[in-house]
């Protein structure tokens, strides 16, 4: 795996082919990935191999540091493993070998291309997954106006099918909006932006470098223009038999 950095400007691009797909290659049943805490601020991948349920290897010999506060992107044709790898270090994944090493304590929250709406009233669609942090009606509707959705203010407390409601950009926008309650140290997304237009995207990405310019970013994408809100890009490819 490569890791390269970034100029002031612009992400330096530097692509490292991972090892083929070996659909052959069988990981041991009860052989899964070691997770464990870092004794600095980084994240710490440690001779990582991920593995799908059936065996077949992803990514293998994985060694990276991401620093706190760093925007990594992750790039990459179909199938090399960019949704499992994210995955793995959100802790949603565990098939594989390896070490994964987190800050202690870290808050970590897990962005996906859907984010999940539950059944009840909007408000508690903006809470879900926050129980330990007290959310005044003020921050849900400062964190809603600064991600585009200050008309939903006044449907807080109606009840509905909002996962029906609301389109899949409004969604992406309320994981977003989660982001903004929530403040974490660390956050993973897989293909977040992917139902916004780019002015949209724009929007949002620029969080990254205001309201939650400390946290450490690790995201999948490819469509034009994450590059500029991501110090560094990593770019899986398979390499040729």
């Amino acid at each position: 795996v490569a890791e390269w950095m970034a100029s002031a400007n612009r992400v330096d691009e530097l692509v490292e082919a991972l090892e083929s797909l070996d659909v052959g290659v069988i990981m041991e049943e009860k052989e899964f990935i070691e997770f464990g805490v870092s004794d600095d601020d980084k994240i710490h991948i440690q001779d990582l191999a991920v593995a799908h349920r059936n065996g077949r290897i992803v990514i293998t010999g994985a060694n990276v540091v991401i620093p706190a506060g760093e925007k990594l992107l992750v790039a990459g044709p179909s199938g090399t493993g960019k949704s499992t790898l994210v995955r793995a270090l959100a802790g949603h994944w565990q098939w594989g070998s390896g070490r994964i090493l987190l800050p202690k304590d870290a808050h970590i929250v897990f962005v996906p291309q859907k984010p999940y709406i539950p059944l009840g009233t909007l408000r508690q669609a903006m809470l879900y997954s926050i129980s330990d942090m007290e959310i005044t009606d003020a921050m849900i509707e400062g964190a809603l106006r600064r991600c585009g959705l200050s008309y939903l203010v006044r449907h807080l407390d109606e009840e509905q099918r909002w996962d029906q409601t609301l389109s899949g950009g409004e969604r992406q926008r309320i994981a977003f909006v989660r982001l903004l309650l929530q403040r974490p140290q660390i956050i993973i997304m897989d293909e977040a932006t992917s139902a916004l237009d780019e002015e949209s995207q724009v929007s949002m990405l620029r969080l990254f470098n205001e309201d939650l310019a400390g946290a450490t970013v690790i995201s999948v994408g490819h469509r034009v223009g994450l590059e500029d809100f991501h110090d560094k890009k990593l770019v899986l490819e398979r390499r040729a038999a």
